[in-house]
């Protein structure tokens, strides 16, 4: 389960490729909008096979907050 002890990747504007990559690899993520945020509870190794094989890709690695885990745990958006 998501936690706050949880990375997130959030990249903007992945393409079908990089959406395929993250699905292949069964890495929980959800989309919203125009990004992909990715819950890493792997100590980064997400953030970093992301970063090798896409290293073009705009992202921000940060660490979950209590928002995330709701939102997570709803499945809703702040805007529902």
């Amino acid at each position: 389960t998501l936690s706050v002890n949880t990375d997130v990747s959030a990249l903007k504007e992945a393409d079908e490729a990089l959406t395929a990559f993250v699905a292949e690899r069964g890495w929980p993520s959800e989309s919203s909008d125009d990004r992909l945020f990715v819950y890493d509870r792997q100590g980064a190794v997400v953030a970093q096979a992301i970063a090798e094989a896409f290293p073009r890709a705009e992202r921000l690695i940060r660490h979950a907050t209590l928002e995330d885990v709701f939102l997570h745990r709803t499945g809703r958006t702040l805007r529902d």
